[in-house]
C-alpha cells in the first residue's frame, strides 16, 4: 500500500505558530515589549554589543528588559557582512556572542544578517561561530518553515502593505484535501522598534497584535524556539515504511498522517497508522 504524508505540527498539536523579529535595541524595544507582553506575544530581539555599550554591567540590563523574549545577535559593529573578510565576519558575531553570553547568562545562538546581507562565507562563519539560525530581510508573503535556517526568510516586514491581508489569510486558513493545505503555517513578521517612531504609527503594532493574540491554534513563540522543535521533529527516526517512529529528543514531537494526530515522547518508539494516499 501506498504510505501517506507526514506533517509537522507545533507543541499541543497545534498546525501554526507565529514569531517576531525586531533588530538594533532601540530605546523604543521598552514600548514594543509592553505591547507584546500584554498579548502575551513572543519575540527575538537582535541585539549589537557596541551600539549598546559593550561594559557588561550596561549590556547586563538587557537581561531584565528582555525578560520572557529571546536575545540574538545582529553583529558587533553592524557591519555589511558581505563586505568584510571571512575572519572579521567570525569576529563580529562571536565577540557579540561571548558578550551578550557573558552578561545574560544566556545561551545565544540565533541571529539576524545585518541589513539582510549575506554570502557563502557568511554562512561558513555563522557555523564556526556556533550559529544556529539567521534571519534575512527577503520578504516571502508566505507561511512555510525553512529548509535552510541559515536562510530564514520572513513572511513580511511589519511595514508591508499586505500585513493586515496577511494576518486575516493566516488566520483563517482551514485544512482541505489539498496537501499544501496540510502542512504547518509559520507567520513571522520583523522590523525596528524605532520605525513606529520615526512613522508616528504604533497602532499598526497594536492593532495587529489585537488581531493574532490569544488563539486556541497558534504557537506564540520565538525563533529559537520554533528553531529547536523543527530540528527535533527532524531528528525523528523512522522505519522505511514510515510505520514506526522513535524520538530521539527530549521533548515530545507532534505531527500528522493519513488524518490522525500523533504525539510521540521522549525516547518513546510509535506505531503509526500509515495506509494512505
Amino acid at each position: 500500500m501506498a504510505k501517506g504524508n507526514i506533517f509537522l505540527r507545533f507543541p499541543g498539536g497545534k498546525y501554526k505558530a507565529l514569531t517576531l523579529s525586531y533588530d538594533d535595541g532601540a530605546p523604543a524595544d521598552e514600548r514594543l515589549l509592553d505591547i507584546f507582553n500584554a498579548h502575551h506575544m513572543k519575540a527575538t530581539f537582535n541585539l549589537n554589543a557596541k551600539m549598546l555599550g559593550e561594559g557588561l554591567k550596561e549590556a547586563a540590563l538587557v537581561n531584565k528588559r528582555y525578560e520572557g523574549h529571546e536575545i540574538a545577535l545582529h553583529g558587533l559593529n553592524h557591519p555589511l557582512y558581505d563586505s568584510i573578510p571571512h575572519a572579521t565576519i567570525a569576529y563580529e558575531t562571536m565577540h557579540d556572542r561571548e558578550l551578550f553570553e557573558k552578561a545574560t547568562g544566556r545561551i545565544i545562538t540565533g541571529m539576524a544578517y545585518p541589513f539582510g546581507l549575506y554570502n557563502e562565507e557568511v554562512f561558513a562563519a555563522m557555523k564556526a561561530a556556533g550559529v544556529d539560525y539567521s534571519r534575512t530581510c527577503a520578504a516571502t508573503h508566505a507561511f512555510r518553515i525553512p529548509d535552510n535556517f541559515y536562510l530564514w526568510h520572513p513572511t513580511c516586514h511589519h511595514n508591508d502593505e499586505r500585513l493586515s491581508e496577511l494576518a486575516d489569510t493566516f488566520l483563517e486558513k482551514k485544512f482541505t484535501d489539498d496537501l499544501y493545505d496540510k502542512r504547518p503555517m509559520l507567520f513571522y513578521v520583523w522590523g525596528h522598534s524605532f520605525e513606529f517612531e520615526n512613522n508616528n504609527n504604533w497602532e499598526l503594532m497594536e492593532n495587529f497584535c489585537d488581531k493574532v493574540s490569544g488563539k486556541d491554534n497558534v504557537w506564540y513563540a520565538t525563533n529559537i524556539e520554533i528553531f529547536h522543535y523543527v530540528e527535533s521533529f527532524r531528528r525523528l527516526r523512522w522505519n522505511l515504511e514510515a510505520t514506526r517512529v522513535q524520538n530521539p529528543n527530549a521533548e515530545p514531537i507532534w505531527f500528522t498522517c493519513c488524518g490522525k494526530d500523533y504525539c510521540v515522547k521522549p525516547g518513546e518508539t510509535l506505531k503509526v497508522d500509515n495506509e494512505g494516499i
